[in-house]
This record gives C-alpha cells, sequence and structure tokens, in this order.
C-alpha cells in the first residue's frame, strides 16, 4: 500500500488547535470517509485548552457517564469519602464497581501510598 500526501491528516504545524484548522480537518475526514461527524463538532470543550493534550483534534464525543461509590480513601493526599465518575457503555459495571467501593468502605476504607511519581508509555507490537 502506498500512502499519498493527500492521505495524511491535515496539520498546521505553528498552531493545530486553531478552529479553522479543525474544521478543515473534520470536512478533509467527512470527504475522505463519506460519513457526516456532525455529532462532534460542538461541545463544552475549548480546543486551546487542550494543547498538548490531544492531537489532531477533530471534536468531542459524548459517552454515557454514571456515579460509582461512596468510596473511602485514607491516603497522604485524599482522605474522605469519594464518588468516582465513570465513563461505559458496559450494563452493570458501575453498580458492580459501587458494591466494591462500599464493601470496601465498611470494611475500613482503601489505604493508599503514593511510592512513586512517574509515567510509562511502552507499546508492544505482535505479529
Amino acid at each position: 500500500m502506498v500512502i499519498k500526501r493527500n492521505d495524511m491528516i491535515v496539520r498546521n504545524s505553528k498552531n493545530n488547535y486553531e478552529n479553522e484548522i479543525i474544521e478543515k480537518r473534520i470536512a478533509d475526514i467527512e470527504q475522505k470517509t463519506g460519513s457526516k461527524l456532525s455529532h462532534i463538532k460542538s461541545g463544552s470543550l475549548h480546543p486551546e485548552r487542550l494543547t498538548g493534550n490531544i492531537e489532531n483534534l477533530i471534536g468531542v464525543t459524548q459517552i454515557p457517564l454514571g456515579i460509582a461509590g461512596p468510596l473511602q480513601v485514607n491516603g497522604d493526599f485524599a482522605n474522605g469519602l469519594f464518588y468516582i465518575p465513570m465513563a461505559t457503555t458496559e450494563g452493570s459495571l458501575v453498580d458492580s464497581y459501587t458494591r466494591a467501593m462500599m464493601v470496601c468502605s465498611i470494611a475500613g476504607g482503601i489505604k493508599t501510598k503514593v511510592l512513586k511519581d512517574e509515567m510509562h508509555i511502552t507499546p508492544v507490537f505482535s505479529h
């Protein structure tokens, strides 16, 4: 397969988060795929505030959001009852987590400790 220059995603190396470039990117993807992306074009997130958090931004999506908890946390930086938002379309997942959190809370809560602050990004490819 040969990928041509016009197959590449529309980008602006100076500011890839301006509304103008996002609109061009959406129009280009709509044309290439034959799909209308009308539901992702508006949302409560401002593109300029997402700089460094997402590449080739085209919009936002809506995912059902439930709330699980309460969960008693006993840690160095977080103490108290917490309610945990969970975005999912898996039926009964939020209820399952709620039951587990309540059991843990009734048993005295979850003790947390930060041992090291780091992040790893390690992709694995297998053939």
